[in-house]
Protein backbone atom coordinates (compact mmCIF):
# COMPACT_ATOMS: atom_id res chain seq x y z
CA UNK A 1 0.00 0.00 0.00
CA UNK A 2 1.27 3.44 -0.83
CA UNK A 3 2.27 5.82 1.79
CA UNK A 4 2.90 9.77 2.03
CA UNK A 5 4.88 12.36 4.00
CA UNK A 6 2.77 15.24 4.30
CA UNK A 7 5.81 17.44 5.17
CA UNK A 8 7.84 18.25 2.30
CA UNK A 9 7.98 21.22 -0.51
CA UNK A 10 9.23 22.17 -4.03
CA UNK A 11 10.11 24.84 -5.57
CA UNK A 12 9.24 24.59 -9.47
CA UNK A 13 10.06 25.76 -12.66
CA UNK A 14 7.89 27.81 -12.92
CA UNK A 15 8.23 29.49 -9.34
CA UNK A 16 5.25 27.66 -7.99
CA UNK A 17 5.87 26.03 -4.64
CA UNK A 18 3.79 22.27 -4.06
CA UNK A 19 3.89 21.67 -0.01
CA UNK A 20 2.87 18.80 1.56
CA UNK A 21 -0.43 18.89 3.45
CA UNK A 22 1.11 18.92 6.84
CA UNK A 23 3.95 21.56 6.45
CA UNK A 24 3.26 24.75 9.05
CA UNK A 25 2.88 28.00 7.14
CA UNK A 26 5.52 29.43 9.12
CA UNK A 27 8.21 26.30 7.51
CA UNK A 28 6.43 26.84 4.19
CA UNK A 29 7.45 30.90 4.15
CA UNK A 30 10.42 30.41 5.52
CA UNK A 31 11.27 27.89 2.58
CA UNK A 32 10.38 29.98 -0.18
CA UNK A 33 11.84 33.09 1.70
CA UNK A 34 15.28 30.75 1.55
CA UNK A 35 14.64 30.28 -2.41
CA UNK A 36 14.07 34.57 -2.77
CA UNK A 37 9.91 33.82 -3.30
CA UNK A 38 6.99 34.36 -1.37
CA UNK A 39 3.26 34.20 -0.34
CA UNK A 40 1.10 37.16 -1.83
CA UNK A 41 -0.98 37.75 1.78
CA UNK A 42 -1.21 35.10 4.87
CA UNK A 43 -2.99 34.07 7.82
CA UNK A 44 -2.08 35.57 11.03
CA UNK A 45 -0.67 32.42 12.57
CA UNK A 46 2.26 30.87 11.64
CA UNK A 47 1.50 27.30 13.48
CA UNK A 48 -1.29 26.47 11.27
CA UNK A 49 -0.67 23.73 8.66
CA UNK A 50 -0.93 24.98 4.73
CA UNK A 51 -3.86 22.12 4.66
CA UNK A 52 -5.42 23.61 7.68
CA UNK A 53 -5.26 26.96 6.02
CA UNK A 54 -6.58 26.43 2.79
CA UNK A 55 -9.81 24.30 4.26
CA UNK A 56 -10.84 26.50 6.92
CA UNK A 57 -10.05 30.06 4.89
CA UNK A 58 -7.92 31.35 6.99
CA UNK A 59 -6.72 34.88 5.79
CA UNK A 60 -4.75 38.00 6.81
CA UNK A 61 -6.04 40.98 6.02
CA UNK A 62 -6.22 43.10 3.01
CA UNK A 63 -8.90 44.31 -0.22
CA UNK A 64 -5.81 44.72 -2.20
CA UNK A 65 -5.36 41.24 -2.83
CA UNK A 66 -6.68 37.61 -1.88
CA UNK A 67 -6.22 37.85 1.35
CA UNK A 68 -6.44 34.03 2.17
CA UNK A 69 -3.97 30.75 1.46
CA UNK A 70 -7.12 29.41 -0.53
CA UNK A 71 -7.24 31.90 -3.35
CA UNK A 72 -3.74 31.09 -4.08
CA UNK A 73 -3.89 27.75 -4.26
CA UNK A 74 -3.21 26.69 -8.27
CA UNK A 75 -3.60 22.59 -7.60
CA UNK A 76 -4.51 20.16 -5.30
CA UNK A 77 -3.75 16.32 -4.77
CA UNK A 78 -6.37 14.93 -2.67
CA UNK A 79 -7.46 11.14 -2.03
CA UNK A 80 -11.81 11.47 -2.52
CA UNK A 81 -14.31 9.48 -0.50
CA UNK A 82 -13.29 6.09 -2.57
CA UNK A 83 -9.63 6.36 -2.02
CA UNK A 84 -8.87 7.53 -5.78
CA UNK A 85 -5.68 10.21 -5.77
CA UNK A 86 -6.74 13.14 -7.33
CA UNK A 87 -6.22 16.43 -8.57
CA UNK A 88 -7.65 19.22 -8.81
CA UNK A 89 -6.89 21.83 -10.74
CA UNK A 90 -9.79 22.49 -13.47
CA UNK A 91 -10.43 26.20 -12.24
CA UNK A 92 -14.39 25.54 -11.37
CA UNK A 93 -13.56 22.51 -9.03
CA UNK A 94 -10.97 25.08 -7.48
CA UNK A 95 -13.71 27.19 -6.39
CA UNK A 96 -15.30 23.86 -4.63
CA UNK A 97 -12.11 22.83 -3.44
CA UNK A 98 -10.08 25.65 -2.19
CA UNK A 99 -11.79 25.95 1.52
CA UNK A 100 -13.89 22.33 2.31
CA UNK A 101 -13.87 22.48 5.39
CA UNK A 102 -12.52 18.74 5.29
CA UNK A 103 -15.36 17.45 3.38
CA UNK A 104 -13.88 16.75 0.18
CA UNK A 105 -11.24 14.69 0.89
CA UNK A 106 -7.97 14.02 2.10
CA UNK A 107 -5.39 16.60 0.96
CA UNK A 108 -2.06 15.24 0.23
CA UNK A 109 -0.34 18.14 -1.18
CA UNK A 110 -1.08 21.82 -2.24
CA UNK A 111 0.54 24.25 -5.65
CA UNK A 112 0.99 27.98 -4.46
CA UNK A 113 1.37 30.92 -6.42
CA UNK A 114 4.01 32.34 -5.32
CA UNK A 115 5.64 36.03 -6.10
CA UNK A 116 9.13 37.43 -5.71
CA UNK A 117 10.57 38.09 -1.93
CA UNK A 118 9.59 41.12 -0.18
CA UNK A 119 9.62 42.96 3.11
CA UNK A 120 6.66 45.08 4.84
CA UNK A 121 6.90 48.33 6.56
CA UNK A 122 4.38 47.99 9.90
CA UNK A 123 3.71 51.33 11.49
CA UNK A 124 0.94 51.24 14.17
CA UNK A 125 -0.95 54.53 15.76
CA UNK A 126 -4.24 55.67 17.07
CA UNK A 127 -6.85 57.88 15.61
CA UNK A 128 -10.33 58.40 17.16
CA UNK A 129 -12.80 55.69 16.47
CA UNK A 130 -15.28 57.87 14.22
CA UNK A 131 -13.42 57.11 11.50
CA UNK A 132 -15.48 53.41 11.94
CA UNK A 133 -18.30 54.96 10.63
CA UNK A 134 -17.61 57.64 8.71
CA UNK A 135 -16.78 55.17 5.67
CA UNK A 136 -13.03 56.83 5.04
CA UNK A 137 -11.38 53.41 7.03
CA UNK A 138 -13.11 51.32 3.27
CA UNK A 139 -10.83 53.95 1.63
CA UNK A 140 -7.83 53.02 3.66
CA UNK A 141 -8.27 49.11 3.00
CA UNK A 142 -8.28 49.92 -0.78
CA UNK A 143 -5.22 52.31 -0.58
CA UNK A 144 -3.62 49.72 1.73
CA UNK A 145 -1.30 46.70 1.10
CA UNK A 146 -2.64 44.99 4.48
CA UNK A 147 -4.20 46.84 7.62
CA UNK A 148 -6.07 45.34 10.91
CA UNK A 149 -7.99 47.74 13.16
CA UNK A 150 -8.06 47.34 17.07
CA UNK A 151 -11.27 49.33 18.51
CA UNK A 152 -11.28 50.46 21.96
CA UNK A 153 -15.20 51.74 22.82
CA UNK A 154 -14.36 52.52 26.22
CA UNK A 155 -11.40 54.50 24.89
CA UNK A 156 -12.95 55.68 22.06
CA UNK A 157 -9.84 54.86 19.93
CA UNK A 158 -8.77 52.41 17.23
CA UNK A 159 -5.39 51.01 17.06
CA UNK A 160 -4.74 51.33 12.96
CA UNK A 161 -1.99 48.12 11.70
CA UNK A 162 -0.69 49.32 8.33
CA UNK A 163 1.63 46.96 7.07
CA UNK A 164 2.88 48.53 3.24
CA UNK A 165 5.31 46.35 1.07
CA UNK A 166 8.70 47.33 0.57
CA UNK A 167 11.84 46.08 -1.61
CA UNK A 168 13.50 43.17 -0.05
CA UNK A 169 16.39 45.03 -0.02
CA UNK A 170 14.98 47.63 2.72
CA UNK A 171 17.27 47.67 5.62
CA UNK A 172 15.54 46.16 8.49
CA UNK A 173 14.78 42.61 9.98
CA UNK A 174 12.09 42.75 12.53
CA UNK A 175 9.47 40.59 13.61
CA UNK A 176 5.76 40.49 15.28
CA UNK A 177 4.66 39.23 18.11
CA UNK A 178 1.11 40.12 17.23
CA UNK A 179 -1.97 38.01 18.29
CA UNK A 180 0.65 35.68 20.09
CA UNK A 181 1.37 36.26 22.50
CA UNK A 182 0.29 39.76 23.77
CA UNK A 183 2.51 39.73 26.96
CA UNK A 184 5.40 38.20 28.95
CA UNK A 185 4.67 34.77 31.25
CA UNK A 186 5.56 36.97 34.47
CA UNK A 187 2.79 39.53 33.34
CA UNK A 188 0.13 36.62 33.55
CA UNK A 189 1.90 34.80 36.41
CA UNK A 190 0.92 37.92 38.56
CA UNK A 191 -2.17 39.78 36.55
CA UNK A 192 -4.15 36.67 36.15
CA UNK A 193 -5.71 36.48 39.69
CA UNK A 194 -5.97 39.79 39.89
CA UNK A 195 -8.02 40.22 36.23
CA UNK A 196 -9.88 36.94 38.19
CA UNK A 197 -11.36 39.54 41.00
CA UNK A 198 -12.05 41.88 38.94
CA UNK A 199 -14.04 40.34 36.96
CA UNK A 200 -15.48 38.63 40.12
CA UNK A 201 -16.31 42.15 41.61
CA UNK A 202 -18.41 43.11 38.54
CA UNK A 203 -20.82 40.01 38.84
CA UNK A 204 -21.71 41.99 42.50
CA UNK A 205 -24.38 43.34 43.71
CA UNK A 206 -23.19 46.35 45.31
CA UNK A 207 -23.22 48.85 42.52
CA UNK A 208 -19.52 50.70 43.99
CA UNK A 209 -17.87 47.16 44.19
CA UNK A 210 -19.17 46.01 40.22
CA UNK A 211 -18.15 49.65 39.29
CA UNK A 212 -14.71 49.48 40.96
CA UNK A 213 -13.90 45.99 39.04
CA UNK A 214 -15.09 47.61 35.27
CA UNK A 215 -12.87 50.70 36.13
CA UNK A 216 -9.92 48.11 36.89
CA UNK A 217 -10.97 46.19 33.48
CA UNK A 218 -11.17 49.71 31.44
CA UNK A 219 -7.17 50.78 33.17
CA UNK A 220 -6.13 47.07 31.56
CA UNK A 221 -8.00 47.49 28.35
CA UNK A 222 -5.78 51.37 27.64
CA UNK A 223 -3.03 49.59 29.01
CA UNK A 224 -3.06 46.61 26.03
CA UNK A 225 -4.09 49.33 23.79
CA UNK A 226 -0.54 51.09 24.39
CA UNK A 227 1.22 48.10 24.43
CA UNK A 228 0.36 47.66 20.79
CA UNK A 229 1.69 50.93 20.21
CA UNK A 230 5.54 51.07 21.84
CA UNK A 231 6.86 49.33 24.86
CA UNK A 232 4.99 48.54 27.70
CA UNK A 233 6.45 46.65 31.37
CA UNK A 234 6.11 43.69 30.70
CA UNK A 235 4.25 43.11 27.21
CA UNK A 236 5.81 41.10 24.83
CA UNK A 237 7.37 44.00 21.82
CA UNK A 238 4.32 43.68 18.93
CA UNK A 239 7.35 44.60 16.58
CA UNK A 240 10.87 44.13 17.82
CA UNK A 241 14.70 43.46 16.07
CA UNK A 242 15.99 42.31 19.23
CA UNK A 243 13.20 40.90 21.10
CA UNK A 244 13.12 43.61 24.17
CA UNK A 245 12.29 46.91 23.04
CA UNK A 246 8.85 47.98 20.33
CA UNK A 247 10.38 49.84 16.86
CA UNK A 248 7.09 51.10 15.65
CA UNK A 249 7.23 51.69 12.44
CA UNK A 250 9.41 48.33 11.63
CA UNK A 251 10.51 46.77 8.53
CA UNK A 252 10.83 43.12 7.85
CA UNK A 253 10.66 40.53 5.83
CA UNK A 254 6.63 39.50 5.19
CA UNK A 255 6.35 36.53 6.94
CA UNK A 256 7.59 37.44 10.09
CA UNK A 257 5.62 40.28 10.27
CA UNK A 258 2.20 38.71 8.87
CA UNK A 259 2.52 35.33 10.85
CA UNK A 260 3.97 34.72 14.29
CA UNK A 261 4.31 31.36 15.65
CA UNK A 262 3.21 30.77 19.42
CA UNK A 263 4.24 27.08 21.71
CA UNK A 264 1.89 25.25 23.44
CA UNK A 265 3.45 25.21 26.30
CA UNK A 266 1.54 27.16 29.01
CA UNK A 267 5.05 27.93 30.83
CA UNK A 268 7.06 28.84 27.32
CA UNK A 269 8.18 32.35 27.00
CA UNK A 270 6.23 32.90 23.47
CA UNK A 271 3.23 30.34 24.95
CA UNK A 272 0.26 30.57 22.83
CA UNK A 273 -2.76 32.60 24.60
CA UNK A 274 -4.84 29.56 24.63
CA UNK A 275 -2.35 27.67 26.11
CA UNK A 276 -4.34 27.05 29.69
CA UNK A 277 -3.01 26.98 32.75
CA UNK A 278 -4.23 28.25 36.48
CA UNK A 279 -1.50 30.79 36.45
CA UNK A 280 -1.84 32.70 32.88
CA UNK A 281 -4.46 34.68 31.23
CA UNK A 282 -6.42 32.95 28.80
CA UNK A 283 -9.00 33.31 26.44
CA UNK A 284 -12.13 32.32 24.45
CA UNK A 285 -12.40 33.83 20.86
CA UNK A 286 -15.09 35.06 19.03
CA UNK A 287 -15.35 36.12 15.05
CA UNK A 288 -17.82 36.61 13.02
CA UNK A 289 -17.98 37.77 9.58
CA UNK A 290 -20.22 40.10 7.60
CA UNK A 291 -20.54 42.27 4.41
CA UNK A 292 -17.81 45.30 4.97
CA UNK A 293 -20.82 47.71 3.59
CA UNK A 294 -22.50 46.95 6.59
CA UNK A 295 -19.75 48.19 8.91
CA UNK A 296 -20.92 51.70 9.85
CA UNK A 297 -24.15 50.21 11.18
CA UNK A 298 -22.39 48.06 13.01
CA UNK A 299 -20.62 50.04 15.23
CA UNK A 300 -23.55 52.13 15.83
CA UNK A 301 -25.29 48.82 17.10
CA UNK A 302 -22.63 48.01 19.28
CA UNK A 303 -22.01 51.45 20.60
CA UNK A 304 -25.77 51.58 21.53
CA UNK A 305 -25.39 48.40 23.68
CA UNK A 306 -22.44 50.19 25.60
CA UNK A 307 -24.84 52.30 26.42
CA UNK A 308 -27.01 50.08 27.68
CA UNK A 309 -24.87 47.40 29.50
CA UNK A 310 -21.43 47.50 30.80
CA UNK A 311 -19.21 46.78 27.87
CA UNK A 312 -15.16 46.17 27.51
CA UNK A 313 -12.77 44.50 26.02
CA UNK A 314 -9.55 44.18 28.09
CA UNK A 315 -7.95 41.40 26.37
CA UNK A 316 -7.03 43.51 22.67
CA UNK A 317 -10.52 45.21 22.17
CA UNK A 318 -12.23 44.29 18.92
CA UNK A 319 -9.94 43.20 16.04
CA UNK A 320 -11.63 44.17 12.85
CA UNK A 321 -9.87 42.38 10.18
CA UNK A 322 -11.12 42.35 6.01
CA UNK A 323 -10.97 40.06 2.79
CA UNK A 324 -11.45 41.02 -0.76
CA UNK A 325 -14.55 38.91 -1.85
CA UNK A 326 -13.49 35.82 -3.23
CA UNK A 327 -14.71 32.93 -5.79
CA UNK A 328 -14.65 30.17 -3.11
CA UNK A 329 -17.64 28.97 -2.38
CA UNK A 330 -17.50 27.76 1.70
CA UNK A 331 -15.30 31.42 1.92
CA UNK A 332 -17.14 33.79 4.69
CA UNK A 333 -16.16 36.40 1.76
CA UNK A 334 -17.44 34.53 -1.02
CA UNK A 335 -18.76 37.05 -3.36
CA UNK A 336 -18.64 39.78 -1.48
CA UNK A 337 -16.14 42.15 0.71
CA UNK A 338 -16.06 41.35 4.21
CA UNK A 339 -14.82 42.19 7.40
CA UNK A 340 -13.83 39.62 9.99
CA UNK A 341 -15.30 41.07 13.70
CA UNK A 342 -13.19 39.41 16.29
CA UNK A 343 -12.94 40.04 20.16
CA UNK A 344 -11.57 37.78 23.20
CA UNK A 345 -13.64 37.00 26.52
CA UNK A 346 -10.83 35.97 29.11
CA UNK A 347 -11.46 32.43 30.31
CA UNK A 348 -12.71 32.53 34.33
CA UNK A 349 -11.95 29.84 36.27
CA UNK A 350 -15.93 28.76 37.09
CA UNK A 351 -17.32 30.38 33.69
CA UNK A 352 -20.88 29.09 34.79
CA UNK A 353 -20.99 29.77 38.42
CA UNK A 354 -19.17 32.97 37.57
CA UNK A 355 -19.64 34.30 34.50
CA UNK A 356 -17.47 36.96 32.58
CA UNK A 357 -17.35 40.50 32.67
CA UNK A 358 -19.74 42.28 29.98
CA UNK A 359 -21.08 38.43 29.00
CA UNK A 360 -24.22 40.56 28.29
CA UNK A 361 -23.04 42.89 25.91
CA UNK A 362 -21.23 39.89 24.08
CA UNK A 363 -24.07 38.39 23.59
CA UNK A 364 -25.82 41.11 22.23
CA UNK A 365 -23.15 41.85 19.51
CA UNK A 366 -23.25 37.95 18.65
CA UNK A 367 -27.24 38.30 18.28
CA UNK A 368 -26.71 41.93 16.09
CA UNK A 369 -24.37 39.95 13.77
CA UNK A 370 -26.83 37.08 13.35
CA UNK A 371 -29.45 39.50 12.28
CA UNK A 372 -27.36 41.26 9.63
CA UNK A 373 -26.43 37.78 8.18
CA UNK A 374 -29.25 36.26 8.34
CA UNK A 375 -32.55 38.59 8.60
CA UNK A 376 -31.49 41.58 6.92
CA UNK A 377 -29.57 39.85 3.74
CA UNK A 378 -31.75 37.23 3.57
CA UNK A 379 -35.09 38.51 4.06
CA UNK A 380 -34.72 41.79 2.44
CA UNK A 381 -32.51 41.19 -0.49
Amino acid sequence: MATYDLKWINMNPDNTATVGAGVSLHDATEFMRLNGRALKTTPAFGNITIAGAIGTGAHGSTLKYNSSISDQVLSLTIVDGLGNVREIKDTEDLHAFRVHLGLLGFVVSVTLDTVPLYKVSAHNYLVPDDVLKSGIVNQWILETDQMALYWFPSARQVVVSNWTIVDVETPGNAYTNDHVPPSSWFFNLFMSPGVEYFMHLTSKTCSSMAAAGYTMLAIFEKYFMYGLLGDVPFFVPIYTEDGKTTKNPAVGYYDLMFAPICREDPYAPLKCIWAHDKLNLTILDTEFSFALKDLPEFIKKVEDIGKKVPSLFAAQGILLRFSRASKSYMSASYARDTVHFEFYMMKRQNPYRDPSASLAAYQAIIQIAVLLLFFIHGIHE
